[in-house]
């Protein structure tokens, strides 16, 4: 990843990164941060001095927290823009009893747990906070501090790209390593990251002789083609007037930087049966239906129920609770774990495969069942898949 970029180039970026959001990830993360701009985020006239650093850029509006913003909205926005739908439920609860867990989930708990332990401060420092990246004074002690405290988490650095939108930038383990190439091996302390972004952002506007706003505009949703469908927000809070479009057009400068270097998962099933789903994964219960991940056999058909899947395949019927895919991916797939093998033959499962782990650890469920529930996890992005004989599978970690 070179950060010699031209304004056309960044945007052909953010466009393919808007296009899979929208169509290629089933969490349409394109529409879950259109909500949680609406919800929790204003954008207000830029307040600095004419000498100030944006202001040579022609800057004409910052973005902050809204002043009202209560934790639990602040929580619901943060689930919907940066973990997968499946886990919403898990890390409120993960919440309500004060406990982290492990894995992906563990992540997003301790960052949360962090945040409402400390939501007074947080919020009262995010709210009175008016910088950008880009302003002669982009960062203060306050602020110092807090990205001083290094966690390996990467939901560590969303989350102080949700409280200060116009200054910090979020990653995941993919972009982080981007942004390293990009920043010269930056080192793992978050100020610096944001030192040498800043430095890079500057030269760029200055190299190109665009403003800020025109920098703004290069997060486009709306070329994408994607509706934002209310619908489709996860997490929504009832009665609240979500908008209609993508607006404004000049956003937050997490987003626009975030989006360079990100690229959403997407789904090996999507790609292959595009156009064949009838479900939009919307948040309400809806009817899928594809091939196993070796192409062969009867179509696995499925449909999302309050509390799992009710699944038919090949004649049978049964269903694939979420505890059952929690328990299946922190035991069989921990965080880190290499590729495994499917398993799935009925007469000689091996015994590190899915098959025989679905066999020992659930009542009901044979090596056979592995095909069918690998699929599912599989179209959810939660898992990834690769090869014929053996099929092999492997945990996705955000």
């Amino acid at each position: 990843m070179k950060c010699d970029q031209v304004f056309a180039t960044i945007q052909a970026r953010i466009d393919r990164s808007n296009y899979d959001s929208a169509y290629r990830n089933l969490n349409k993360y394109i529409i879950q941060e259109q909500a949680s701009l609406d919800e929790i985020y204003e954008a207000y006239l830029c307040p600095c001095p004419p000498a100030c650093e944006c202001r040579k850029h022609l800057c004409r509006l910052h973005w902050r927290l809204r002043g009202n913003v209560t934790f639990p909205q602040f929580r619901d926005a943060f689930l919907r823009m940066f973990v997968h739908r499946f886990f919403h439920a898990g890390a409120i609860q993960a919440l309500d009893l004060d406990r982290i867990g492990s894995g992906r989930l563990g992540g997003v708990a301790s960052t949360l747990l962090h945040i409402h332990d400390n939501w007074p401060s947080l919020f009262k420092n995010a709210v009175s906070w008016s910088g950008t990246l880009l302003c002669t004074n982009w960062q203060d002690e306050f602020w110092r501090q807090e990205w001083s405290a290094y966690d390996k988490s990467v939901y560590w650095a969303k989350q102080w790209a949700m409280l200060l939108p116009d200054t910090c930038v979020p990653y995941d383990s993919a972009s982080r390593v981007a942004i390293r190439e990009c920043t010269g091996g930056a080192p793992p302390g978050y100020f610096e990251m944001l030192d040498r972004l800043r430095s890079h952002l500057i030269d760029l506007l200055n190299r190109e002789g665009g403003t800020v706003m025109d920098f703004r505009e290069l997060d486009a949703p709306g070329r994408a083609g994607l509706h934002f469908d209310h619908a489709s927000i996860a997490l929504p809070h009832l009665g609240f007037p979500y908008s209609y479009d993508y607006l404004p057009v000049h956003r937050p400068l997490s987003r626009v930087i975030d989006k360079f270097f990100y690229s959403p998962v997407t789904s090996r099933l999507l790609k292959a049966n595009a156009g064949t789903s009838s479900s939009a994964f919307s948040g309400s219960p809806g009817q899928c239906s594809f091939s196993t991940l070796s192409g062969t056999g009867s179509l696995v058909n499925w449909s999302r129920q309050a509390h799992g899947y009710h699944v038919e395949w090949g004649g049978s019927k049964f269903t694939l609770t979420f505890a059952q895919i929690e328990v299946i991916l922190d035991e069989f797939f921990p965080a880190g774990c290499d590729w495994k093998k499917l398993g799935a033959s009925e007469t000689d499962p091996p015994p590190d495969g899915l098959g025989r782990f679905l066999s020992d650890r659930f009542t009901g469920f044979t090596p056979r069942h592995a095909s069918a529930i690998a699929t599912i996890l599989v179209h959810e992005q939660l898992i990834d898949f690769h090869g014929k004989k053996p099929i092999l599978l492997r945990r996705i970690d955000e």
